[in-house]
């Protein structure tokens, strides 16, 4: 799940993604590969995550999306979709002011995949199992390569790209996440290329810090569409890794998590609520498990549409967010509590006024600590526009068992659990203890949940 970093993050990612726009209007540079020799650093006897559904499936049959092939793996399930229903839109991007600039289809996603993959095969000359770094900006250019990995059987590592600006404090991470993965690819788009080619330019007088040498570029938005027709399928099983996901470092270095193919095949079960004609909106930055899992992975299983937007364009206007949940008819929205704090205290009564938010039927909050302050003051705000609290699921995850642990039952809405404690007890004994009426609050913890677990006393 997205750590308490994402805060720090999305803020930085938002500058990537500013001054990529910036560098949209210049021509992009050759982004021609380089020989790589990068050796695998990876150990032999590290254990694979195994994960399986955080609750049994309901037979409830009037609110389930349709019913899917038994054991299918993901890029199965993107390649049937590509054939049953190649023309519907699955990913939208939108600029900062909220209009459409991308829409791709599932045939679009099949193809843009294939020709990744073909790339990674012929040009990169991996194999199965082969380590692929994956540093974009935010766009769905992340999601055409992470497919390509998939596709071609390589292990996709989504990591955040380092911020031209300060690459020396970035680049060292950077450095050591290439080292400690065994990545023989960087895979980006040419615009993000071009600021790293700059930026090292800039710097080359003044940094000793430098990008991963040996190592192979590849701009995926400039592969030729040619190339799909040269894709060779590679089968994988459900034991084989299909990603990294590395953790945030906030307390240590980043650690990878192995994700299975049959780790999102599990993790995926538990979005079966999640209906082909819904739509989820979201701004969350790729690289995170949740916005990857939750946005990118989710879609292409169920069949709904994501509409997607750039973690800059939601801190520039956070009342953009709802805007567009209200203007798509968004039924599902992510986000961790600073989202739902900042986006109630942006939006005017004026602009919730124009907002309908009656189709919301999940808001998923999650990935650092959940306060009813902020949840209190989402629904006072949006109260008016038709917002129902009972759709709040407060959730818990981590990359360990690549999103979810604990949730909302998503066809049973309720208000989220809210326990007021005895901090001391908590934190001595490990004990959750009632705090009476009108008892010290400097001696009290409030806990937001799901009402999933057992409560222990």
């Amino acid at each position: 799940m997205v750590k308490p970093t994402l805060i720090v993050d999305t803020i930085k990612l938002a500058l990537v993604a500013f001054l990529t726009m910036l560098l949209n209007m210049l021509q992009p540079s050759s982004s021609k590969a380089l020989e790589s020799s990068v050796d695998s650093l990876w150990a032999d006897d590290e254990e694979k995550v195994v994960t399986t559904p955080s609750s049994k499936t309901r037979k409830t049959k009037a609110r389930r999306a349709k019913t899917k092939v038994e054991n299918e793996a993901i890029v199965d399930i993107l390649k049937r979709r590509a054939l049953e229903t190649p023309d519907k839109v699955v990913y939208t991007f939108l600029d900062d002011a909220g209009k459409e600039s991308v829409n791709l289809t599932f045939a679009d996603v099949d193809r843009a995949a294939r020709r990744v993959a073909a790339t990674l095969q012929q040009d990169a000359g991996l194999k199965k199992g082969d380590r692929v770094m994956l540093a974009y900006p935010p766009g769905l250019d992340f999601a055409m390569g992470f497919w390509g990995c998939l596709y071609a059987g390589a292990i996709g590592i989504p990591v955040y790209p380092p911020y031209p600006g300060t690459l020396a404090k970035d680049l060292p991470k950077f450095n050591r996440m290439v080292d400690d993965s065994g990545a023989k690819v960087i895979l980006t788009n040419r615009t993000y290329y071009m600021a790293t080619q700059l930026a090292t330019a800039k710097s080359f007088f003044s940094s000793s810090v430098t990008w991963p040498k040996d190592i192979q570029w590849f701009s995926t938005d400039a592969i030729a569409s040619a190339m799909a027709d040269n894709y060779t399928p590679v089968e994988c099983t459900f034991d084989d890794i299909a990603f990294f996901q590395y953790s945030s470092g906030s307390t240590s270095e980043p650690k990878a998590v192995m994700i299975s193919h049959g780790n999102i095949h599990a993790q995926l079960k538990t979005w079966a609520s999640i209906r082909e004609d819904d739509t989820m909106v979201s701004w969350l930055p790729s690289y995170h498990d949740m916005g990857l899992v939750g946005f990118i992975l989710v879609p292409c299983s169920t069949g709904a549409r994501c509409i997607s937007m750039s973690p800059l364009a939601f801190i520039k206007d956070p009342a953009l967010w709802m805007r567009v949940a209200s203007q798509y008819k968004g039924t599902h929205v992510c986000a961790p509590n600073f989202g739902y704090a900042l986006v109630a205290r942006k939006t005017s009564k004026a602009q919730v006024a124009k907002l309908d938010l009656r189709h919301l039927r999940q808001c998923i909050c999650a990935a650092e600590p959940i306060r009813i302050e902020s949840l209190n003051a989402f629904t006072e705000t949006f109260g008016p526009a038709g917002f129902n609290p009972k759709t709040f699921n407060c959730g818990y995850g981590l990359a360990e068992v690549t999103l979810v642990v604990t949730g909302q039952d998503p066809y049973k809405l309720q208000d989220p659990t809210v326990l007021v404690l005895k901090k001391s007890d908590l934190e001595q004994r490990k004990k959750a203890v009632d705090a009476p009426k009108g008892y010290h609050p400097v001696d009290t913890c409030t806990l937001v949940g799901c009402a999933q677990g057992q409560r222990r006393r």
